[in-house]
């Protein structure tokens, strides 16, 4: 299977230009995925605002309230770090501290999983004693949990291939596109209406077939303007403990051009992500345990959150001190570089030129695959 990936990998980028089917991008992205069964990581970041908002024009209840929040403000920087697994069946989990702008607001804790089609979420106030209210189940998926701050908006390809997944979607690929000197497949949801909100809003990735098909770029449209924006990704050969070479992204920025309902052509906030140096594990056979709502909480906030879902009121026993100043001085040095996974220098050689060996051995094993593809072309 892995050998039919990379051939097929390299077929398409060789025949660049070439537009392909829905089915035929679901395949080859599902196959390049293959070697890739599990990882999990510590990661941080932060979200900074970079213009002040324009208000003109706002409703009266919207501009008060942006007016009055400073995290909305020019400069303005919201801080996070947390820790993120990834399972290929689907299944997420994310658990990360958020420290506002604003001194009054309490670190928020964002505990979310996806697990069998079930995605559920938690709220955690530790400066407050604890869980603030039942928990959020939804069966919505990937795109849920895509919600808030996590490696989920740098690593793209498990939402982009949940996109592909649903039938319903309008999916077309209009060719290939260089992004930083890579050629990427394009691939666009193009003009879904959303009647109810007025808009009509849409989504494109570019996905580098030639390294594992993470996604270098992704834009998301509304009504024909860019509302946010994937750039600077950065990809890293890691390895396994399968002995396998796994690409990923280790970084990456979110840039948003959007504040409230309204639209801007510069950019108004830009959110970054950088796995942490030494705690990406890959391949080591996560268990269902993992993915379970309770993992790493302990047993006091295990308490309050069975009892606030069935309808009672938690104790709210505070944290011990350690507790709470542990998760604050997890956000304190969100801007030490040394703390990020950098990947290998880019070498002067080709992918194909470094790996020929590897390559005339998948070619011998794939001609099948070659010539099938040829005689596909041939009868266009």
């Amino acid at each position: 299977m892995i050998c039919s990936a990379v051939l097929l990998g390299l077929a398409l980028v060789a025949a660049e230009d070439e537009p392909l089917a829905r089915g035929q991008i679901h395949v080859l992205l599902q196959q390049l995925r293959a070697p890739l069964h599990d990882y999990e990581c510590l990661y941080e970041g932060q979200d900074k605002r970079l213009k002040e908002p324009d208000l003109t024009g706002l409703p009266d209840p919207i501009r008060k309230a942006t007016e009055r929040n400073p995290a909305w403000h020019a400069g303005a920087v919201i801080t996070y770090q947390g820790s993120y697994a990834y399972r290929s069946d689907k299944s997420l989990h994310i658990d990360v501290s958020i420290r506002k702008p604003d001194p009054s607001e309490p670190l928020r804790r964002e505990i979310l999983c996806l697990f069998r089609d079930r995605a559920a979420k938690r709220i955690i106030v530790p400066d407050q004693g604890g869980v603030t209210g039942p928990d959020l189940i939804r069966r919505d998926g990937t795109v849920f949990v895509k919600k808030t701050y996590s490696l989920l908006r740098v690593d793209m390809l498990p939402y982009l291939m949940e996109k592909l997944s649903i039938g319903e979607i309008d999916c077309v690929s209009p060719g290939w596109e260089d992004v930083d000197g890579h050629r990427c497949l394009v691939i666009d949801f193009p003009g879904m209406d959303d009647k109810k909100e007025k808009r009509v809003w849409g989504e494109r990735f570019w996905a580098d077939v030639s390294r594992g098909g993470c996604v270098l770029k992704y834009e998301w449209e509304e009504n024909g303007l860019v509302t946010a924006r994937l750039t600077g990704v950065e990809l890293s050969q890691e390895p396994a403990s399968d002995g396998a070479t796994i690409w990923l992204p280790i970084a990456g920025k979110l840039v948003g051009y959007r504040v409230g309902f309204r639209t801007f052509s510069e950019a108004q906030s830009e959110q970054t992500y950088y796995i942490l140096r030494g705690t990406l594990k890959i391949n080591t056979n996560l268990p269902d345990s993992r993915f379970d709502m309770d993992y790493g909480v302990d047993a006091q906030m295990r308490a309050d959150a069975t009892a606030v879902n069935r309808g009672r009121e938690p104790k709210r026993a505070r944290l011990p001190n350690d507790s709470v100043t542990s998760l604050k001085r997890v956000l304190r040095d969100t801007e030490d570089p040394s703390k990020r996974l950098v990947a290998a220098p880019a070498s002067s050689e080709s992918w194909l030129r470094r790996n020929l060996g590897a390559t005339i051995f998948l070619v011998g094993g794939g001609t099948a695959l070659l010539v099938s593809l040829i005689l596909v072309r041939r009868s266009r």
